[in-house]
């Protein structure tokens, strides 16, 4: 039975509570883990990139070219909060929080696996930048997704505290990024260089795993599901909502 079918019409204040304090974890959580992949890239591209992807006989194009290609993540941003927002409006809210969040994973993990220049020439950059475009998709998404999940779910007179959960996950992704990397740099910068740099986006398989559990504890939101049992009710696909 599809997910988006019981609607919890006699919640008691207890459930209520509880699924709040779901949906609380799952959104700040999600978007902290989410971010932290995204930072990341960031603070690698400020310290290591340009010595790893690009060209080591030119420094200064090299350094211009690995901050392009996080720039690149910003520019797809956009059109993945379009994209998944209406796939969100079709298949509903739960169902693309939980693909924002493996594309995210997916793509960090795939970063720290690339290799370097110095192995594939001018492919590394070029594979590095796909990659960074598929990321940068799925943080546009991953905004808008856990915005409206953490809206909808929310009190009618707190949606402005409890529909702000997502922005405190994503501050607390920059804190836990900003320490990784600190972290990393303590052996020295060699290390970072020669692969320590690969830990964080590797390991951050973990972090999808963690994020998928936590995610996939809270229910649809109430909002989707009575649209969408409405449109099952009338012998339709579900429309989406303007």
């Amino acid at each position: 039975m599809s997910d988006v079918t019981d609607l919890p019409c006699s919640e008691s204040s207890g459930q209520r509570k509880a699924r709040l304090r779901r949906v609380a974890g799952a959104t700040i959580i999600g978007s902290m883990l989410e971010w932290y992949d995204f930072y990341l890239y960031a603070m690698m591209a400020a310290t290591v990139f340009a010595k790893v992807f690009f060209d080591p006989s030119d420094p200064q194009t090299a350094t211009l070219m690995a901050f392009s290609t996080f720039a690149i993540g910003f520019i797809a941003r956009p059109f993945g909060g379009v994209i998944f927002g209406h796939l969100g409006d079709k298949f509903g809210r739960k169902r693309m929080l939980m693909v924002t969040f493996c594309l995210m994973g997916i793509c960090t993990t795939a970063i720290g696996l690339v290799p370097g220049y110095a192995t594939m020439g001018i492919w590394a950059p070029i594979l590095l930048v796909l990659i960074r475009i598929l990321q940068g998709l799925g943080a546009g998404a991953e905004l808008a997704a856990a915005a409206v999940t953490a809206y909808e779910h929310a009190e009618e007179n707190k949606r402005g505290s409890q529909g702000a959960w997502p922005a405190l996950g994503l501050n607390l992704g920059l804190l836990l990024s900003s320490l990784t990397v600190y972290l990393l740099t303590m052996p020295g910068e060699e290390f970072l260089i020669e692969g320590g740099w690969r830990v964080p986006f590797i390991g951050s398989i973990v972090l999808v795993l963690v994020g998928m559990w936590v995610r996939n504890s809270i229910p649809e939101t109430i909002a989707f599901q009575e649209i969408s049992n409405a449109k099952q009710a009338q012998g339709s696909s579900v429309s989406p909502p303007l």
